[in-house]
């Protein structure tokens, strides 16, 4: 379980890398956050820890029960189910426990794609069809904090009046 957890955890930030590739450079620069995008520290521990004590607890449980078994006395009476009471129920509620698991991670995936395809269908409440954005940046160093709301020059209310007046 933990080489799989391994192999996941690489996959995975292969996967992202490959992801942040497919974005062009120039939309990059307005979203800083993705340049750290990557595998946590944190986040590759607690994946190695829950892979840790899962194993543990699906591996040794079995094992224990193993050694606690009389096999020869078993062996003698010649039947198949020699584990004893305490241990089959041990093993069904640990299926129970697998099964029940397995099936709250397919809702919770099936949910979120659900919701990740509703929000594709929502409605912006602007028309994107020959809408143009723009960003201004000013350099921050030596320009003083106006005190109060700085109102766009005559000449730049003339440009986005031309650009409004003149679409493609």
């Amino acid at each position: 379980m933990v080489v799989g957890t391994v192999v996941a955890l690489v996959s995975s930030h292969w996967a992202m890398q490959v992801l942040i590739g497919l974005i062009p450079k120039d939309m990059t620069g307005g979203m800083p956050y993705l340049n750290d995008l990557g595998l946590n520290v944190r986040v590759f521990m607690f994946a190695l820890g829950i892979a840790a004590l899962a194993t543990a607890l699906f591996s040794l449980t079995p094992a224990f029960r193993l050694s606690t078994l009389d096999v020869r006395e078993g062996m003698a009476e010649g039947g198949r189910g020699s584990a004893g009471k305490v241990w089959t129920r041990i093993g069904s509620k640990l299926v129970i426990l697998e099964l029940t698991t397995a099936m709250v991670l397919l809702v919770g995936a099936g949910l979120l794609g659900k919701s990740f395809y509703r929000l594709l269908q929502v409605d912006a409440g602007f028309e994107t069809n020959r809408l143009i954005t723009m960003r201004v940046t000013a350099p921050r160093a030596g320009i003083p904090m106006p005190t109060r709301p700085v109102r766009p020059t005559s000449r730049s209310s003339r440009n986005i009046d031309m650009l409004t007046a003149h679409p493609r």
